[in-house]
């Protein structure tokens, strides 16, 4: 289970960009360009141009090519996956493809992600497709719920900002605008690209061909702060409507959870996952069986350890029978507590260890898991070997 010590090669292009490519024996790639900027790094008055951003990068038109042509090269990649994305830190490109098209994916990363040259007509159609995410999502019912949750959890700190942003920045939005904060951090020495699957021979000769002659930047430096843990525990409740049933038969209580954990990079997170796996993950996990199979009080109950730099948690949600709220609550909370007084049996134990072994090895499989092996090695310094030597 150690991929990267086969076919795997490792350098940085003069300009800073750091290049990493894992040879596969297969007929397709998968490829991957991180731009190590994001809605962290918007000024005051641009909370969303980031997310806006990313849309006319893939949309908007380039340097290179006409609308036409530009409509074209992408669409000679939808029988795979392309995609752009936005967080807190980051805009990211990604992409599954037939190997016989790297050339073309490369140069289609190159032009998104460095040589953007907006179109007034397809900036205004991306700020309508923003406007409408942002629409779709306020407008839903637990929308309020969420936003005070999210207000509990993170408090004033910057992984509280919301990636799509205000609605009346994006309504003001110009290319301009966006131009500006793009030229302020999209440079090579700020970014990385992973390929891996069936590559060319040549990969190496049209990587410098497409990115080599982009010149250095001088990136903004963001420094987020730490979160310390919660400073006060606090507990929501709110009356769902959608979930009432119509007075049909039982009615539903959703419960969501979450707590601040060690993020990613302490060594408490491998412990953390096989937690997560004991509690929630599968047929076994503890939660599910003593509250569906044991108490019939849900259906589904699931936990999800969400782990990066400075910005880690694991959540624990479901839906359960109203009328037992509270037993459902002290349910989850004992099996909690049993964790604390009671030692895992080696079953248990051993079953968890082999989930992850088995997350692994099917990630080892495919191009693209391959691809998040090596995100993990680059962005967060965890080497596969030793991943899955601390678990």
């Amino acid at each position: 289970m150690t991929p990267l010590k086969q076919n795997y090669v490792e350098y940085e292009l003069d300009n800073g960009l750091r290049i990493a490519l894992q040879r596969t024996q297969t007929d397709t790639a998968a490829a991957f360009l991180q731009l190590n900027y994001g809605t962290f790094h918007e000024h005051h008055g641009e909370e969303g141009l980031a997310h806006f951003l990313e849309h006319v990068l893939v949309e908007g038109g380039v340097e290179k090519y006409s609308i036409e042509e530009w409509e074209n090269l992408k669409n000679s990649f939808d029988y795979g996956y392309h995609n752009a994305h936005t967080e807190l830190e980051r805009i990211y490109f990604d992409g599954t493809l037939l190997s016989e098209d790297t050339n073309l994916f490369l140069d289609y990363l190159s032009q998104a992600a460095f040589h953007p040259r907006p179109e007034i007509s397809r900036v205004n159609q991306e700020r309508q497709a923003v406007l409408r995410e942002i629409a779709d999502k306020r407008s839903s019912i637990i929308y309020e719920d969420l936003e005070k949750a999210r207000d509990a959890m993170f408090e004033n700190y910057p992984q509280r900002k919301d990636p799509l942003g205000k609605e009346d920045v994006i309504v003001r939005a110009t290319a301009e605008d966006l131009m500006k904060l793009h030229k302020r951090n999209a440079c090579p020495n700020n970014s990385f690209l992973i390929l891996a699957g069936g590559l060319p021979k040549d990969t190496e000769k049209l990587i410098e061909k497409y990115f080599g002659n982009i010149s250095k930047g001088m990136p903004e430096n963001v420094d987020v702060p730490e979160m310390p843990m919660l400073s006060r525990q606090t507990i929501i409740h709110s009356y769902a409507k959608e979930l009432a049933n119509g007075n049909q038969g039982e009615p539903s209580a959703a419960i969501n959870m979450a707590w601040r954990v060690p993020d990613i990079t302490s060594k408490d997170s491998y412990v953390l996952s096989i937690l997560d796996g004991i509690l929630g993950a599968g047929f076994n996990a503890r939660l599910y069986i003593a509250l569906r199979k044991e108490k019939g009080l849900a259906y589904h109950v699931s936990t999800d350890y969400t782990s990066t730099k400075k910005r880690s948690l694991i959540e624990i949600e479901g839906k359960v029978t109203a009328r037992r709220l509270e037993e459902a609550v002290a349910t989850i909370f004992g099996e909690m507590d049993r964790l604390k007084i009671e030692k895992v049996d080696e079953k248990t134990l051993n079953s968890t260890k082999k989930r992850v072994k088995y997350s692994i090895a099917k990630h080892e499989e495919q191009n693209a898991g391959i691809i998040r092996i090596i995100w993990n090695k680059l962005e967060n310094k965890l080497a596969l070997d030793e991943y899955i030597a601390s678990f």
